[in-house]
């Protein structure tokens, strides 16, 4: 796909989810340990029901570890997102700093 047509397809599917309000954007995960718990009570305090993206930084390792095995969470790098994936999942989390990422990648 061509790089303008890949950012513009980028940008259109953040934009729906901020439409729909399934985008939640945080400061930081504030993920310790790298529980499972820790990552199932982070989506029950953000009301983050069904199917859920997780988009952080390759150094969070908590937060792989700790949704890796939860059934319709998926933790994602953000050098990885691709429009697919976020069109595939309800809910979109993320980071601010992720965010900037993201617009470098695809920039």
């Amino acid at each position: 796909m061509p790089r303008k047509k890949g950012r513009l397809a980028l940008c259109s599917a953040i934009s729906s989810k901020l439409k729909e309000n399934n985008l939640i954007i945080l400061d930081s995960f504030g993920v310790k340990d790298g529980k499972t718990k820790e990552i199932v009570s982070l989506l029950r305090r953000l009301n983050a029901s069904g199917s859920t993206l997780i988009v952080c930084d390759s150094q969070n390792e908590p937060v792989y570890r700790g949704g890796r095995n939860l059934a319709g969470v998926v933790v994602m790098d953000v050098s990885q997102i691709n429009v697919y994936d976020l069109l595939k999942f309800k809910n979109l989390i993320i980071t601010k700093d992720g965010i900037e990422k993201v617009a470098e990648v695809w920039s």
